[in-house]
């Protein structure tokens, strides 16, 4: 198992967008992130590290706290989502050929990041003490990609991809309950740091063809 030393220094390193979040929510593009808002299409950056703290009178259970409904872009730079109420989703892409870049944190949601759609791509985000970091949950033929984000402490699993040819690169997995969940067909895990989770490091539940190669996968039970 991951000592106690090093998953603190992997959740500092994850949370560092909390440190310096401030509750002014404005945008150099003219574009103002609010719980349960919809990103605009094309590509937005909030203009200075903004903090959304959203509960269920903003954000009902099932709801998200911002939403890629159309193809959309979305740089968080410094953006944190905290979920303070129950079933909340912190972003959720809906739209095709979207994608969500960080530096940004989503931390203590059901769910940190889903994806329903195809050809999205979520990198370099952090992902903290959710229900699931990162969730991929389509059924279709997703080539949703992760790709460099941190998704540690997440109860339930770090990342689940439940669609086909997804993506799970460069990521680092820490002190989950199972680390990487592979359900769909032909998904490929490379290259990730998987330490320390409750359960298994990557599982395979269902999964078909799945590529799993080049992964640090260790302390895990």
């Amino acid at each position: 198992m991951m000592t106690p030393r090093t998953l603190r220094t992997l959740l500092t390193v994850a949370t560092v967008g909390l440190l310096v979040a401030v509750p002014s929510v404005h945008s150099a593009f003219g574009w103002f992130p609010t719980c349960g808002g919809t990103v605009p299409a094309g590509t937005f950056t909030p203009g200075a590290p903004v903090a959304l703290i959203c509960d269920n009178t903003t954000v009902p259970p099932g709801g998200c706290v911002l939403t890629l409904s159309i193809p959309s872009h979305l740089n968080m730079n410094g953006l944190t989502i905290q979920c303070t109420g129950s079933g909340q989703t912190g972003i959720c892409i809906t739209a095709a050929q979207s994608s969500v870049k960080g530096p940004g944190t989503v931390f203590n949601c059901a769910t940190g990041v889903s994806t329903s759609s195809s050809n999205d791509r979520v990198m370099g985000v952090a992902v903290v003490n959710n229900g699931i970091g990162l969730f991929e949950l389509s059924s279709a033929s997703a080539t949703n990609s992760f790709k460099g984000n941190w998704a540690i402490g997440n109860t339930v699993a770090g990342i689940e991809a439940q669609g086909a040819f997804i993506k799970i690169d460069k990521n680092v997995v820490a002190g989950n309950g199972i680390g990487i969940e592979l359900r769909g067909t032909l998904n490929v895990a490379h290259g990730n740091t998987v330490v320390g989770n409750t359960y298994d490091g990557i599982l395979g539940n269902g999964a078909m063809q799945a590529g799993i190669a080049s992964n640090l996968v260790t302390a895990n039970n």
